[in-house]
């Protein structure tokens, strides 16, 4: 394969040109992703990357090792229990029965910002047409608050309420937002950009005060509506809360040194903030990495059936209690209607009460996500390095070369931002590098292929506007030639027909034909080394002179030859030579008088039909050694006889499987004429038979074939009138 080198192709000119392009690209590219890091668009391709691993690479999850189980309040509960709400009384009884069979935390994923609507009072207001007796006995009954109060203040009831934080003030937010109670304690530092809510949807605190944590339930999806991250501590009014999941994580870290009798019973949440930029979190044995707003990137798992049970399990008595036992549990709806649905990169369509669980998961098992802050660095590094990577060896390439680098390179990126998020669970942005990197690499590869469209342009139309000369060239130099047509005029007792076929427009070979008198025919049949123009214009020069000397010296043709050997030698700086066989017949007796300068030998074609070549001694090629004298060697045609002259492209002329023509060949050829047979038939039989042979290959060499058929004095040509 042909390999071509780009460097020389284009200039270095036009490669410095396209390497300020790809650097002004590069700039731009670096300035654009700086600016519009944030915007919906760049967050949205991020995002929507980081997806496809998740979808590829979901988290797993031990078989073995469940630490929270999730009940809940599902399609089946609502049409067993009733809808919802669900009196309290039936949710202290389902809070009571967890406990029971040995939950040891239990998170509510519910909210009780109102009293029951069941209880007593309420009905009462609901139905003032009641009489009196109807109403005391009313109020008799049960406070439906009471019984999940009871529940909650229970010895050894570890169970955690939540809350959902209010942007303002117009979501309906509790009379208590500002007071309500938080029983997590922080420690550190106080982190600057915590995500915060001015308000919150508080429980009543008939429940609130006497649960034994409380913990955020929400936090804002992204912007396409899809939950990524979420929150572990948050600043709601004014005051550190951690969220539902971390809370029940502490109670159940509290439970568990409790029956320890460790001397510290209640865990601290320990913020890491140095500067007030949040990093991590630390809780007991755990330490979670969290972005600045106190967010956890989850990786997440499809919601898992193997660590779910329905509330109506629990209240039936069907549930297994192996299911809980020592588990955290987490308590919450999960049925169409309940207005808890939310989207995850895994799921279309699923429950708040799920995520939460998965965040348990996460943190107990280590399996989250992480963007580490030289993860940044190594982006825009990449993006940088890349870029001038690309920048300067793209011109150097091959146009296909330089596409395949450009894709290959975009390929690694991609692998190692999989690779690190298989194997590291490292959230490697690989749109950064890949756009910063990718525009330059694009307007680099388009700049060479515009550079290289217009060089091939450029080209083309010098290859066309050479043809054009090289055809004019050829026309010129054809005309230089005497026109066979016009060898009619030679005498009666001559038949002659030369033919050169160039092997390009324009050739090195050469002939000449013209009377020295009336009775001496001056013939000659050369070959130029090389080919193109520059044996063409040498050729032009060696007939040239060849003609003027002979025409001077005359008959005297071993004068001329040497003549002609000096002259052209003269001014030879390529150190080119001729190959010729120069000659004069006398038409009065059909004596011809030949010298050899190197070309190849005559062929006689007698009248018998016999075929035989005429072995000469002759000499050195013209322009090989000044001052050489030439030998004259004579051969006499007998009336019928016909004289052949070649040059070497018909007997090197050569076969699709590089078998040259041969002097067996030319002499089979010429033996097939008959004895009328003309010397214009005779040579384009001889031609003929060449073309036959190369089977339609280019030729290799130019062609020329000259034959001269003696009639005798005062012959009439074949076939005349």
């Amino acid at each position: 394969m042909k390999t071509i080198n780009v460097a020389r192709s284009l200039g270095p000119n036009r490669i410095q040109r396209i390497r300020l392009i790809g650097v002004l690209a590069l700039i731009v590219s670096l300035a654009a992703l700086a600016y519009g890091r944030e915007t919906r668009m760049a967050v949205g391709v991020r995002n929507a990357v980081f997806d496809i691993y998740q979808n590829v690479l979901p988290r797993e999850v031990p078989s073995d090792d469940f630490p929270v189980h999730i009940i809940e309040i599902d399609q089946d509960s609502l049409e067993k229990v009733g809808p919802w709400p669900w009196p309290r009384t039936v949710l202290a009884a389902l809070a009571g029965e967890l406990l029971n069979q040995g939950a040891s935390v239990v998170g509510f994923d519910l909210l009780f910002p109102e009293p029951d609507r069941y209880r007593a009072d309420n009905l009462v207001k609901v139905y003032p047409r009641l009489s009196d007796e109807l109403k005391g006995q009313l109020l008799k009954l049960p406070n439906p608050d009471k019984a999940l109060e009871d529940v909650l203040r229970q010895p050894g009831s570890y169970m955690a309420l939540g809350r959902a934080g209010v942007v303002d003030g117009r979501d309906r937010p509790s009379d208590v937002a500002a007071a309500f109670i938080v029983q997590a304690e922080f420690s550190g530092d106080r982190p600057a950009n915590l995500l915060s809510f001015n308000s919150a949807i508080a429980n009543i605190p008939e429940l609130d005060h006497v649960a034994a944590g409380q913990g955020l339930l929400n936090g804002p999806p992204d912007r396409d509506g899809i939950v990524r991250h979420m929150p572990i501590v948050a600043e709601v009014a004014g005051q550190l809360m951690p969220s539902l999941a971390l809370e029940v994580i502490r109670l159940g870290i509290a439970k568990q040194r409790r029956l320890d009798n460790a001397q510290s019973a209640v865990p601290e949440i320990v913020l890491h903030a140095p500067n007030g930029r949040l990093h991590a979190v630390t809780l007991g044995r755990f330490t979670i990495p969290v972005q600045v707003d106190g967010r956890l990137a989850l990786h997440f798992t499809e919601p898992l059936s193997v660590r779910t049970s329905s509330a109506l399990a629990v209240l039936n008595g069907t549930l297994d209690p192996n299911k809980i036992r020592g588990k955290l549990v987490i308590l919450g709806p999960a049925a169409v209607g309940l207005e808890d649905n939310v989207a995850t990169p895994l799921a279309a369509r699923s429950y708040g009460v799920d995520l939460h669980a998965q965040v348990i998961e996460a943190i107990y098992h280590q399996s989250w996500l992480v963007q580490p802050r030289w993860g940044r660095v190594l982006e825009w590094s990449m993006a940088v390095v890349l870029g001038m990577m690309a920048v300067l060896a793209l011109p150097l390439l091959p146009p296909r070369h330089a596409v395949a680098v450009t894709l290959f390179g975009a390929a690694v990126v991609l692998g190692a931002s999989m690779a690190a998020f298989a194997g590291a669970k490292i959230l490697f942005d690989a749109t950064l590098p890949l756009l910063g990197a990718g525009v330059p690499a694009a307007v680099t590869l388009a700049a060479i292929l515009l550079e290289t469209e217009q060089r091939r342009r450029a080209l083309q139309a010098s290859v066309i506007e050479r043809r054009v000369e090289v055809a004019a060239a050829g026309r010129i130099q054809s005309g230089m030639l005497p026109d066979p047509a016009s060898l009619k005029a030679l005498p009666k007792a001559i038949d002659l027909w030369p033919v050169l076929e160039p092997a390009d427009a324009i050739g090195g070979d050469l002939y000449d034909v013209f009377m020295l008198d009336e009775n001496r025919l001056y013939f000659v049949v050369g070959d130029v080394t090389g080919k193109g123009m520059p044996a063409a214009l040498f050729m032009s020069v060696a007939k040239a002179l060849t003609k003027s000397i002979m025409l001077r010296e005359g008959a005297r043709l071993s004068t001329a030859i040497g003549d002609a050997n000096r002259e052209i030698s003269r001014d030879n700086p390529n150190e080119m030579f001729v190959t010729a066989l120069l000659g004069v017949l006398d038409v009065t007796s059909g004596e011809a008088s030949l010298c050899n300068a190197g070309h190849e030998n005559p062929i006689i074609m007698r009248s018998d039909g016999s075929v035989g070549e005429f072995a000469m001694e002759g000499g050195l090629p013209l322009c090989a050694f000044d001052g050489y004298v030439y030998p004259v060697e004579t051969v006499t045609l007998q009336p019928g006889d016909r004289l052949v002259i070649i040059s070497d492209g018909v007997s090197e002329a050569m076969a699709p499987d590089r078998t040259l023509f041969g002097r067996e060949r030319i002499a089979k050829a010429l033996r097939k004429g008959g004895g009328n047979e003309t010397s214009q038939q005779t040579v384009t039989r001889l031609i003929t038979a060449v073309r036959s042979f190369e089977a339609g290959e280019p030729p290799s060499d130019d062609l020329t074939v000259m034959a001269i058929g003696y009639r005798g004095e005062g012959a009439t040509p074949p076939n005349a009138q």
